[in-house]
């Protein structure tokens, strides 16, 4: 996956959201669930980071054990934003709940979803290096 930049332009951390920038790409890694509590922190959190930074996005699902429609809103709302600048939304590893709530709304079709980190990366630097 490469080594994590010296100094990354952007940082954000809190209880269930760790955003770390690597190889120009942010990682951003959620832990308990994606719902109407807490998906605006996590709007806010990708919305400073689209603001302040070039990055493309990979985010690390494995740890998210549950999300509402809410938290649907937030990543179709996010994808749209990257995706608008040219960047790259790529989702990691949902477990199960998650995996179903995708396949039940069709957002499988909409998401590039990935089992690995290193895949997703992968995919973001083969279409750079493809440019």
């Amino acid at each position: 996956m490469g080594q994590q930049d010296a100094s990354p332009h952007f940082s954000f951390s809190n209880q269930n959201i760790d955003i770390k920038i690597i190889n120009g790409v942010a990682l951003v890694k959620c832990v308990d669930r994606i719902d109407i509590y807490n998906s605006p922190v996590f709007d806010a959190a990708i919305d400073m980071l689209i603001q302040q930074s070039r990055n493309s996005v990979v985010l690390n699902m494995e740890d998210v054990f549950y999300i509402d429609s809410s938290g649907l809103g937030v990543l179709i709302s996010s994808s749209r934003k990257l995706n608008k600048d040219g960047r790259f939304f790529k989702i990691v590893g949902p477990g199960e709940f998650v995996k179903k709530i995708f396949n039940r709304s069709r957002m499988t079709t909409y998401f590039d979803i990935y089992e690995t980190e290193e895949d997703a990366f992968r995919s973001i630097n083969e279409f750079e290096s493809e440019g």
